[in-house]
């Protein structure tokens, strides 16, 4: 019988958890692969589906304390330019809150989830039809290593999507197409994003779904 590997996830905002949910679950898939037992990687559950969320801390701690049946829980904050802040003030009270069984990811982009998007240029060819000289004209780094370093990559996004656009009406960005197609591989050269894959990692073999060494 297959282990199932229940998660949640408590994102920023709605485009977030539209881009990291799928994005997340096929991070999780390609690395239990590894695993001696047989896995089922079911959809994430949004945190802020569950009874009582608010944004507080405080709050969502405590629901996180009280959800049963989660392995893990990924908990999104913006780096902003300040990722250790983020971990402290976001990402450290859902630690302090969740129960033993649970282990806590952090998700935090050193300034946004957007920078992430911008880390393959072949899915946003393909899903947001930009061209070549469309993505250079936006802004978007020819290396995935270099995305944290824009100041703004929200307003890459926003302006791949206004030059993609038919008729100067400007599509709605497809986040969760994008998190369902962007290269792992390429994202694994943006550091934090390795550091994510990094404490994922160590908590899969801390729950044995990973032997030490895998």
């Amino acid at each position: 019988m297959a282990r199932r590997l229940n998660w949640l996830l408590d994102p920023e905002g709605g485009s977030d958890q539209q881009f990291l949910s799928p994005l997340l679950r096929r991070l999780l898939m390609e690395m239990c692969t590894d695993s001696p037992a047989q896995m089922e990687i079911p959809e994430g559950i949004d945190l802020r589906t569950l009874d009582g969320y608010s944004r507080s801390r405080t709050t969502a701690a405590a629901i996180v304390g009280r959800a049963t049946g989660f392995s893990l829980v990924f908990v999104h904050a913006d780096g902003g330019a300040d990722p250790n802040r983020a971990r402290i003030e976001h990402v450290g009270p859902i630690g302090a809150g969740a129960p033993e069984t649970m282990r806590v990811i952090p998700v935090v982009p050193t300034r946004e989830t957007e920078a992430w998007i911008l880390a393959d240029r072949e899915s946003l060819r393909v899903v947001m039809n930009a061209s070549e000289g469309t993505l250079n004209q936006a802004g978007a780094p020819k290396k995935p290593a270099h995305v944290e370093q824009v100041t703004d990559p929200k307003a890459v996004l926003n302006s791949l999507a206004s030059q993609s656009s038919r008729r100067g009406q400007r599509r709605p960005i497809p986040f969760g197409r994008l998190g369902e197609c962007i290269s792992l591989e390429a994202l694994r050269a943006v550091a934090s994003f390795a550091s994510l894959e990094s404490d994922l990692m160590r908590a899969l073999r801390s729950l044995g779904v990973l032997k030490e060494g895998a």
